[in-house]
């Protein structure tokens, strides 16, 4: 949940020309709003999704493999 005092910072800060200070502050907002929490809770259950799919396709284990890393490269990110 956002605050109404977060949502102006929100509005404030995107769009501008922004430094690091910024950037953290925005980080935060996010952070303590729940909304990245969420994202990353959607990613993981989509990902669970895509390989549950990706197990039952009847490929060679070469695609499969390749399969497989292009969904690691798109869902897991150092942190």
């Amino acid at each position: 949940v956002i605050s109404s005092a977060q949502l102006r910072a929100l509005d404030e800060l995107f769009g501008d020309a922004v430094g690091d200070a910024e950037v953290a502050r925005l980080q935060e907002i996010i952070a303590d709003s729940g909304a990245l929490a969420e994202c990353e809770r959607r990613i993981a259950e989509r990902t669970r999704t895509a390989r549950e799919a990706l197990a039952a396709l009847p490929v060679p284990a070469q695609a499969r493999s390749v399969l497989e890393g292009l969904l690691a490269a798109a869902t897991e990110r150092a942190r």
